[in-house]
């Protein structure tokens, strides 16, 4: 009902994109926690068994929104139209989840240090960390698309827009690059103690096999990304080193259009021949 309620009220009809996605992530999900559940915790209990699934149906719930939130801005910020009570609704439905989830973490990270059993709340804590950090991925992600669609409001020429993308380019590039990576070394950690915590019971299962498979995958997502990195890293230093930066001399003594936008040039690339382009 609660599901129903929040579809009905925060986003309408679903796009069929956003029901694969659920359906993915829901399966996924599920499909981890019941090998985490009798596999690495190995609960014996009844008692037990409903306190897990009872996290697991909170956790998983909150997790489904926040992809769900994440999807729906990923098209509301493609769409030509601003829908202002669209992003209404999805920022207060962020906001929500977001504090609710900060909520959960303290509360974890309280109960884990007053108890006994700090490891299997690690595990709870982790799940929390994961989740906080991809809705906050989503929300700056959101700051920067707000931001922009202002300044494109209130200044809409192509000119200020271009310096506008200047400044805020790296910085739109190492947030994305610092969240994929924290969430990668965070989600990596949290394996690696479910590994360790099989191993301490059973050294071969198939709950180990699992955890193997996926720390294996995690490991090959780190380091592509460190290597695309450092592959920007060095076409960066590249255009620096042989297109620099044209002065406001250049740019005086050039004062015409762009050869190849044929608008004014307000930043510009210098090539080795001295002829300028827009940067």
């Amino acid at each position: 009902m609660l599901a129903k309620f929040i579809q009905v009220v925060f986003f309408g009809e679903l796009r069929s994109i956003e029901i694969q996605h659920l359906k993915d992530k829901f399966y996924t999900f599920v499909f981890y926690k019941f090998i985490f559940i009798f596999g690495i915790i190995n609960v014996q209990f009844i008692d037990e068994v409903l306190f897990w699934l009872i996290w697991f149906t909170v956790i998983g719930f909150l997790q489904l929104v926040s992809q769900l939130c994440k999807d729906r801005f990923e098209y509301l910020s493609q769409s030509p139209v601003f829908l202002k009570w669209n992003h209404i609704y999805l920022i207060s439905l962020l906001g929500s989840v977001s504090g609710i989830s900060c909520s959960i973490f303290v509360t974890c990270l309280g109960a884990g240090v007053t108890s006994n059993g700090y490891s299997a709340f690690t595990f709870m804590i982790a799940e929390c960390v994961l989740l906080v950090l991809k809705l906050c991925h989503t929300i700056v992600r959101y700051c920067f698309y707000l931001h922009d669609t202002w300044y494109g409001l209130a200044s809409p020429t192509a000119s200020q827009t271009e310096s506008l993308w200047k400044r805020r380019g790296p910085l739109a590039y190492y947030m994305e690059f610092s969240f994929d990576l924290a969430a990668l070394f965070i989600e990596l950690a949290h394996y690696a103690h479910m590994l360790v915590w099989v191993w301490a019971n059973m050294f071969l299962s198939v709950a180990s096999f699992m955890i193997c498979m996926q720390l294996k995958v995690l490991y090959q997502e780190i380091m592509g990304k460190l290597e695309k990195h450092s592959k920007y890293r060095r076409v960066l230093e590249f255009m620096e080193k042989n297109y620099p930066t044209a002065t406001a001399q250049d740019l005086a003594e050039n004062s015409d259009k762009c050869p190849i936008c044929w608008e004014v040039m307000d930043s510009a690339r210098k090539l080795p021949c001295s002829h300028l382009f827009h940067s």
